[in-house]
């Protein structure tokens, strides 16, 4: 029998009802990441142990399910690098919280990922690793900084990738590898053993292939007790529009986005046009500074716990990643200042009750808008990119509108919706309350089957 490395809930029951085996799934997930070994998902070693960890798993709601986890999640006798030289080999001696909630789920950690280097960037061009290549086209990104889980889920090695997300790293890469890409509130899921950009804004995330394999894993790791699950009514749901997030978008992104608009309102749903003008200004304002404040001291705590020895300095100094390079020295030059820091927090905080202000105000279900305004650009972009007959920076131009929950710490989910001319996946995002995280994951079942059969593709 075949194993179903497609779909979460088929595998695991192929599982339980013994039609394969433990050994069985580890051999599939063998083949698989062999063939999709030129998309270089996989970290080096992957392979080491692999029949043991499957054949080791408990009974649970996962019971024998494969995840490929990004190179920043510990788990107990892998090595953690965070895509870096200075802390490639180190051995992770306890699981990240959240690998310890999937293990005593009955899953297993597979294989790790390719990253950017110290999720320091979007497009999982990484000097040190080589860069991960998207499935769709392999010139092209798969998005970052957890690009090779996605391209892992997409390549068929597992059902499920443990991603993480600081500024968008489930959503982006999970819209241009066509799968869903789940970023939770922040602090919904354990944030310990996790290979650090920034407490304010990191989170574990979720790749797969459908909402609802999310939405099963999303209980998991919030440590919530198994309950039934089904998809909104659109019907008198109202959506908001960022005028912000809908102008300046490639045509088939604008093209693909716009139709899964008019699906949603032929469902009943209602579209409101909203501004995030406000927003915005608090983002441009602290999402960079939060960061270059938080990286230095979170990873020398993080360094102190589990690294073995190295220290920041070392990890800043081993740096293969131009591009990550040059933003470390921005960090290791960033002065230590408690005062700022409490007014980046303070920002935020009036960033967060503009935010909720906007959703009470306008009594809507979640924002809608395109995940990225883009296409994935070509590897070897990482500076600049070509869009709209220009060329601009292409990490603000990718994270244009997923950095707002990123640092509001609002759960987002992203959901395909289509493809462009060219065949390259297109991904629409709602990101709801926080805390609404169950609803959001609700109402994107529901639009999920309303685009599944639309296939949209842009047409030249």
């Amino acid at each position: 029998m075949t194993v179903r490395l497609d779909s979460t809930s088929e595998l695991v029951a192929q599982v339980s009802d013994k039609s394969v085996s433990l050994q069985d799934v580890a051999q599939a997930v063998r083949r698989a990441a062999e063939d999709a070994e030129p998309l270089n998902p996989l970290v080096e070693g992957w392979q080491s142990g692999l029949v043991d960890r499957a054949t080791s798993c408990v009974a649970g709601p996962l019971h024998g399910l494969p995840v490929v986890a990004k190179d920043v999640f510990d788990v107990a006798g892998m090595a953690t690098s965070g895509g870096t030289a200075a802390l490639a080999g180190r051995v992770a001696e306890t699981d990240a919280g959240v690998v310890a909630r999937l293990r005593e789920a009955g899953a297993f950690i597979a294989a790790k990922n390719t990253m950017h280097e110290l999720s320091f960037g979007i497009t999982t061009n990484n000097a040190f690793s080589g860069a991960a290549r998207n499935p769709f086209d392999p010139t092209r990104i798969p998005g970052g900084s957890s690009g090779g889980t996605a391209v892992a889920v997409a390549a068929g090695i597992a059902p499920v990738g443990l991603a993480a997300d600081t500024g968008g790293s489930s959503r982006i890469p999970a819209a241009y590898c066509g799968l869903v890409g789940f970023r939770p509130s922040h602090g919904r899921y354990p944030a310990d053993g996790i290979v650090p950009i920034s407490h304010t804004r990191d989170t574990a995330g979720v790749i797969a292939r459908t909402v609802r394999e999310v939405a099963r894993v999303d209980q998991v790791l919030a440590g919530e007790n198994p309950s039934a699950f089904s998809a909104a009514d659109l019907r008198g749901l109202r959506f908001g529009a960022p005028k912000e997030f809908w102008d300046d978008l490639h045509p088939d992104v604008e093209y693909v986005c716009e139709a899964a608009l008019d699906a949603l309102t032929v469902a009943g749903a209602v579209i409101v046009d909203v501004t995030v003008h406000e927003l915005q200004g608090f983002i441009d304002e602290i999402a960079v500074p939060i960061c270059l404040a938080e990286m230095r001291p979170d990873l020398s705590e993080h360094l102190e716990r589990t690294g073995g020895g190295v220290t920041v300095e070392e990890v800043a100094e081993k740096v293969s990643s131009p591009d990550v390079a040059a933003l470390m020295t921005a960090v290791m030059g960033w002065e230590d200042d408690a005062e700022a820091h409490r007014a980046l927090m303070e920002k935020r905080a009036e960033l967060q009750r503009a935010y909720a202000r906007l959703l009470d105000e306008q009594r809507l279900a979640a924002l809608v808008f395109p995940t990225t305004p883009c296409p994935p650009p070509p590897i070897g972009d990482d500076e600049t990119t070509e869009f709209l007959g220009q060329e601009v920076p292409t990490f603000p131009l990718v994270v244009r509108h997923a950095n707002l929950g990123g640092v509001a710490g609002h759960p987002g989910i992203s959901v395909p919706a289509g493809k462009t001319s060219t065949g390259l996946p297109v991904g629409i995002e709602l990101d709801a309350r926080i805390d609404a995280d169950r609803e959001l994951l609700s109402v994107a079942a529901a639009l999920e089957e309303l685009l599944r059969p639309a296939a949209l593709t842009r047409r030249n």
